[in-house]
C-alpha cells in the first residue's frame, strides 16, 4: 500500500457474493417442477371443482394490492431503522432486475403456452401475479435474513395470499400458481447469485492483483489511498 497524504487509511472491506444454498434452488426447482406436472394431468381441475365446492368463489380484488406488499414491506423497514441510500439503492437494483426478469419471462411464457383459464381467457400459464409477489418476498428475504431473519421471511406471507386468492377468483388453475411461486423465487435467487449491480463495481478477479485508489478524510487529515 502506498500512502499520499497525511492520514493512515485503510480499505473498505470488498462483498463477495454469497451464492445461496442448494435447498434454496431445490423448492423453486420443486415448484416449478411440481407446476408443470400439475398442468398436465387432471389434479388442476380436480382442486378447482373441490375449491368451488367447499371454498366457492370471490371477487376481492385484495391480490392486487398484496402483490406490492413485500415491496412495501422493505422500503417501511428502510424508513423505520434508517437505512443508508448506498443501501437503499442497492436494494432497489435487486429489485427492479428481479422484477424485470420475473414479468418478461412470465409474460413470454403466456405468450408460448398461452393456456385457458379455468373461468375463461387465455394466458393462463404462469400466474404472473404469484411471480411477481414471490420475487419480491425473496428479494425481501435476501435483504434482510442476516440482520431480521423474521421480518425477512414475513413477506412470504402476502405472497401465499396472492397465490391462494388467483385461485379462489378462479382466475388461475393451482399449476398456474404453483409454477409462478417457484419462477419468482428462482429469478430473486439468479439475481442475487449473479450479483450483476455489485460485481459491475467490486470486480475481484485475484485478491493480489487488486488496484484501487481513493481519496479520504479523516479527523486527522486528508490522504491518497493506492492499494495494489
Amino acid at each position: 500500500m502506498v500512502l499520499i497524504g497525511g492520514a493512515l487509511c485503510s480499505q473498505d472491506t470488498l462483498r463477495h457474493p454469497s451464492i445461496s444454498p442448494v435447498p434454496a434452488y431445490a423448492l423453486s426447482g420443486g415448484l416449478i417442477v411440481g407446476g408443470l406436472i400439475l398442468d398436465l394431468g387432471d389434479t388442476k381441475r380436480d382442486v378447482r371443482d373441490w375449491v368451488i365446492d367447499n371454498l366457492g368463489t370471490t371477487t376481492n380484488d385484495l391480490d392486487d394490492i398484496l402483490q406490492h406488499a413485500p415491496i412495501a414491506m422493505m422500503y417501511l423497514h428502510d424508513l423505520a431503522h434508517s437505512e443508508s441510500a448506498t443501501e437503499v439503492g442497492r436494494q432497489t437494483r435487486h429489485m427492479i432486475t428481479t422484477q424485470a426478469l420475473t414479468i418478461g419471462g412470465s409474460l413470454l411464457l403466456k405468450e408460448i403456452i398461452n393456456n385457458k383459464r379455468p373461468s375463461g381467457g387465455s394466458y393462463a400459464f404462469p400466474s404472473g401475479h404469484t411471480a411477481y409477489s414471490f420475487a419480491g418476498a425473496t428479494v425481501l428475504y435476501h435483504t434482510l435474513k442476516e440482520e431480521r431473519p423474521f421480518w425477512a421471511w414475513s413477506g412470504y406471507l402476502p405472497a401465499v395470499t396472492v397465490g391462494a386468492f388467483r385461485i379462489l377468483k378462479d382466475r388461475h388453475w393451482v399449476s398456474d400458481v404453483v409454477f409462478g411461486a417457484g419462477y419468482g423465487i428462482l429469478c430473486a435467487h439468479l439475481t442475487y447469485d449473479l450479483n450483476i449491480w455489485d460485481s459491475a463495481n467490486n470486480r475481484e478477479l485475484d485478491e493480489g492483483h487488486l488496484s484501487h485508489l481513493k481519496l479520504t478524510t479523516t479527523a486527522h487529515g486528508y490522504g491518497l489511498v493506492y492499494t495494489f
